[in-house]
């Protein structure tokens, strides 16, 4: 397992869904924690989930709702 981004924590904006749920994807993969933020709740919490399941994942995952405005 690659540990690119091993002991950091990125938050993503709009990762519920799209270019934000990939790029969620690529940096928990690097071994990144992801706090994965979005309007939609429940979207940011699936994708997290499934990040979590997914056996190549070094990093933390975890959905929340996110306003940025």
């Amino acid at each position: 397992m690659h540990q690119e981004f091993g002991g950091k924590v990125a938050l993503v904006t709009g990762g519920g869904s799209g270019i934000g749920a990939a790029i969620s994807a690529r940096l928990a993969r690097a071994g990144a924690a992801v706090v994965i933020g979005d309007l939609d709740e429940a979207a940011a919490k699936r994708v997290a989930a499934n990040l979590a399941s997914e056996s190549d994942i070094a990093g933390s995952v975890q959905g929340v709702f996110l306003d940025v405005t």
